[in-house]
């Protein structure tokens, strides 16, 4: 008969999870066998094998352990807890659990908690109380976290606050120094009164009991990133409740994001398997660089457990936060007591900026979450820092983070390996392709993966890769692209522990082995890399290989794809048709129409917008004199409130009225069709009038070779042709799976995504889809030419002509992308507040998002806005967009768990750029 143990190890292994004991190894308190099962994001559980337990008691567990459920085993029956209802147990007999394993899966992942009071939240409500205390009694803010950790100490060792309890705490783990000292200046009632507050969580009429040792155990990672994330937003609210800018300040890096723990689970499991085998090795020495409050430090730990590692274990970690240090001392400290004990674990934590000074360690493995900062937003000395770092291979726009993977290679043994998170443009952008081969002179991929969900990371919004670099023989890469859904990346790293290589069964991502890239620098007869080895990263493209199979051409075969101007501040420079009107007749010709993003809808031109444009023989404007001569009017009212912001652009040198990007080579080859910066089915329009330029979109021109035999009116019927299958939802299909999908199902229309994309070439194909190509140019003359727009019937034609023509015709009928596209995207409506950046939308627009959040409001749908709250791209917004989204959803806040949030990183952003962040807040911390 199978023990206890193979029982819970089988429903590990059936389902790709990992394992880890509920409780500490030497608690022996509690009969039968206890573990938590780690999934990513939606399907981790406390299993455990026992004649009876208690639900309270078992929802107890699993809420401090920060998981949904328990599922307890016994004799022939299976009994599912959910920590929210504890009452509400579900019976299951153990046959038809152990025979349909995957559909007992499934319902644990879809049965998902109400109640948001997690014990994350619990704890950082604990923090805010602290805080507090520490604020009144007018001490520095940093020392919040000495007092935090102090409490959560006792806490976990069941102590009450008495000086002899916390002299005990503090020997016993590795409190900051002084943090005694501190929790002793506390008013002694107020911390009473915080200790047994703390103890339960009301649910009803039941209690369930918080378990500070099981949080600190398995959700260590959250809470620490969430009190992190929480104390460089701000100080707590004084007397009056007036919450003034944060004073424990972490030096700025940029974008660093919290790590999830599924992820750092993940590739801490393959970063160790890259070593090879373990069994003979006596010591491990495993660093983090950017350590943060050490959640990447901790999962290697873990890791090595579950592999039962024998050896002794240093850990290194490094952060230039003090604040980040002193948690990560703590939590590294109490895991290093459960496990491996502290004769076989050593740590080594300080306080230091890896790029400034490279740090003087040799390791085994290193992981890490590096910040995640973009060219763009990087400070001069920054630049200069990362150009000298990264050298002649750092590309156009270099991420800070591939800084951070150049100092791991430094300090990683030559057999050691390196796991790391990045985004994702470090992987598939065309301007890291140099420095990704640059990686191969050094290390052999051992995994690349590719994650569309921009989900991952809490507080922010961004594509995420990662990457396992091994200086061992790698024969074959594994290779990881899992899509934009809630689950598909959790479901992939599943599969990844099941070795599930090109299964039919990996739905929402692909994974697959493939033999490693090599580089001729490192092997003399190796044949030379001669593509990037992160080349379609191991995407799931069954569209786009059942269209290659009859269409041999792509994108890039017909179309020259141009991005177009770039004004460098539209408030100056764009105007609408009335304000353009409003100008003196003498200075209109200075402008020329524009087709933007903003006025596209539904395949056709909805509004034109008029740019300056500063060019050509009669409206050169060469000098201020000039300017002021010439254009008084707008000069005075459009472009000198914003001369100061102009003339810092690098570019423009002493004409600081010109536009930052003017694209010309779109004058001599004007482009046949222009699209939106982000688009779906719709989003494509014929260019015209003639002399339009593209602003905020992109141009594609026809390449010469196609047309050149082609009589007019031939060419105008194959360009409606085209217009109508370029917004087919079947085109649209096969974007979906080369660009990453962005704001309410759209799609970033970007050259990099969009040229490979299959894509007929009907200028000399008209033989051959000679009646397909006249129902295309019919629906588009029908439906985008004129102002009756075809009938269901008609687009339903059109849709299968589109098909017919890519090679898709095999494939059922398209679901709409939008419904095909998981949740937690931008909705449509907040899509122009991100195209437009820092430069912002006019008044009306604002307008308009404010009378879309009333009516969210008012039909009760706070979800919408929540996903808006909580995806926003907060860096990359104007402040007069964040403050429209901030002021309009005020009103109703308290039906929005995102709300306060959204409000810090808000608060976060206006403090780096310098902004009045009290006066612009004032009344939202009520």
């Amino acid at each position: 008969m199978a023990t206890s143990h193979d029982q819970i190890g089988a429903m590990a292994q059936q389902h790709g999870l990992a394992r880890a004991r509920l409780f500490r190894g030497d608690d022996r308190s509690r009969e039968g066998e206890h573990e938590v099962l780690l999934d990513g994001a939606f399907g981790s559980f406390a299993v455990s094998i026992a004649d009876d337990i208690d639900p309270v008691d078992a929802s107890s567990w699993v809420w401090s352990s920060n998981v949904p459920h328990h599922v307890l085993m016994t004799g022939d029956r299976v009994r599912v807890t959910r920590w929210d209802r504890p009452d509400e147990k579900s019976e299951f007999d153990a046959s038809r659990v152990l025979d349909n394993p995957a559909d007992f899966y499934e319902h644990l992942r879809s049965d998902r908690t109400i109640d948001p009071r997690t014990i994350v939240e619990h704890s950082m409500s604990l923090f805010k109380r602290v805080r507090n205390l520490v604020h009144h009694a007018d001490l520095p803010d940093e020392k919040s976290i000495a007092a935090y950790l102090t409490f959560l100490g006792l806490f976990a060792s069941g102590q009450q606050v008495t000086k002899r309890n916390l002299a005990s705490v503090n020997n016993a783990l590795q409190l900051p120094d002084g943090a005694m000292d501190i929790v002793s200046l506390l008013p002694q009632g107020e911390v009473e009164t915080i200790y047994d507050e703390f103890q339960t969580l009301r649910l009803g009429n039941r209690s369930l009991a918080a378990d500070v040792s099981l949080a600190i155990r398995h959700a260590s990672g959250a809470i620490f990133q969430e009190a992190h994330h929480v104390l460089v937003q701000g100080p707590p609210p004084d007397l009056f409740n007036y919450v003034a800018p944060a004073t424990a300040r972490k030096p700025d890096r940029g974008g660093v994001h919290f790590t999830p723990p599924f992820l750092a689970r993940a590739l801490s499991e393959q970063v160790l398997q890259a070593l090879g085998d373990l069994k003979n090795r006596k010591h491990i020495v495993i660093a983090d660089i950017a350590c943060g409050s050490a959640a990447f430090l901790v999962e290697a730990l873990r890791a090595l457990e579950r592999m039962e590692y024998r050896g002794d274990i240093t850990l290194i970690g490094r952060d230039t936060s003090p604040i980040a240090i002193d948690m990560a001392r703590f939590v590294l400290g109490v895991a290093g007591q459960e496990w491996p004990g502290s004769n076989r674990i050593a740590l080594d934590l300080e306080v230091a900026d890896s790029l400034q000074n490279k740090p003087k360690l040799l390791a085994d493995a290193v992981v890490m979450n590096p910040p995640f900062t973009r060219w763009q937003e990087l400070s001069a000395s920054q630049r200069d820092l990362l150009s000298a770092i990264v050298g002649k291979h750092a590309g156009a726009r270099p991420d800070l983070s591939m800084a951070f993977v150049e100092r791991a290679l430094d300090i990683v043994k030559p057999d050691g390996a390196v796991a790391t998170l990045l985004p994702a443009t470090a992987l598939d952008a065309k301007s890291a392709s140099a420095w990704r081969s640059r990686l191969l002179d050094q290390k052999q991929i051992f995994l690349s993966a590719l994650f569309d969900d921009q989900s991952i990371f809490s507080h922010a919004r961004v594509r995420v890769g990662a990457l396992v670099l091994s200086g061992k023989d790698v024969q074959d890469s594994i290779r990881i692209h899992a899509g934009s859904g809630p689950e598909n990346a959790g479901d992939s790293l599943r599969a990844l522990r099941l070795k599930r290589w090109n299964s039919n069964a990996n739905v929402g991502f692909s994974l697959s082995l493939v033999p490693a890239a090599r580089s001729s620098a490192l092997n003399k007869a190796a044949t030379p890399v001669s593509t990037d080895w992160s080349a379609h990263l191991g995407r799931l493209r069954p569209l786009t290989t059942n269209a290659q199979r009859s269409v041999a051409t792509t994108v890039r075969d017909i179309f020259d794809v141009r991005q177009g101007i770039r004004t460098g501040e539209n408030t100056a420079f764009v105007l609408d048709h009335g304000q353009w009107l409003e100008l003196p007749e003498q200075e209109r010709p200075f402008f020329r129409p524009a087709i933007s993003s903003k006025g596209i809808l539904d395949g056709r031109v909805t509004q034109l917008f008029y740019v300056f444009y500063p060019y050509g023989n009669e409206h050169t404007i060469n000098t201020e004199f000039d300017l002021r001569e010439r254009l008084p009017r707008f000069s005075v009212k459009y472009l000198e409130p914003f001369r100061q912001k102009l003339a810092q652009r690098r570019a423009k040198g002493g004409k600081w009225w010109e536009l930052s990007e003017r694209r010309s080579g779109m004058e001599n080859a004007p482009p046949a069709f222009v699209s939106k910066y982000w688009a779906k089915p719709g989003g494509f329009v014929r260019h015209t009038p003639a002399q339009a330029v593209v602003l905020q979109g992109f141009g594609w021109v026809i390449r010469q070779n196609p047309i050149s035999h082609l009589p007019p009116l031939e060419l105008r019927h194959i360009e409606l042709a085209y217009l109508a299958l370029l917004n087919s939802e079947a085109f649209f299909n096969l974007i979906a799976e080369h660009a990453p999908p962005t704001s309410g199902g759209q799609f970033d229309m970007s050259p990099r995504y969009i040229l490979d994309v299959p894509l007929i070439d009907l200028f000399n194909s008209r033989d051959l889809f000679a009646r397909e190509i006249e129902i295309l140019a019919k629906y588009s003359y029908a439906y985008y030419e004129r102002p009756y727009k075809g009938s269901d019937a008609d687009k339903g034609i059109a849709e299968a002509a589109a098909s017919a023509v890519l090679g898709l015709e095999s494939i059922p009928p398209a679901i709409r992308l939008a419904q095909n596209l998981a949740g937690g995207l931008l909705p449509d409506w907040l899509g122009p507040f991100v195209e437009t950046g820092h430069e912002g939308t006019d008044r009306a627009y604002r307008v308009s998002v404010l009378a879309k959040l009333q009516e969210l409001a008012r039909s009760g749908d706070y979800s919408e806005i929540d996903v808006a709250l909580r995806q926003a791209p907060v860096s990359q917004l104007a402040e007069t967009s964040l403050m429209t989204l901030l002021r309009g959803s005020y009103r109703f806040k308290t039906r929005l768990k995102d709300w306060d949030g959204f409000r810090d990183r808000v608060a976060s952003e206006l403090n780096k750029r310098g902004a009045p962040v009290n006066r612009l807040l004032i009344g939202l911390y009520e």
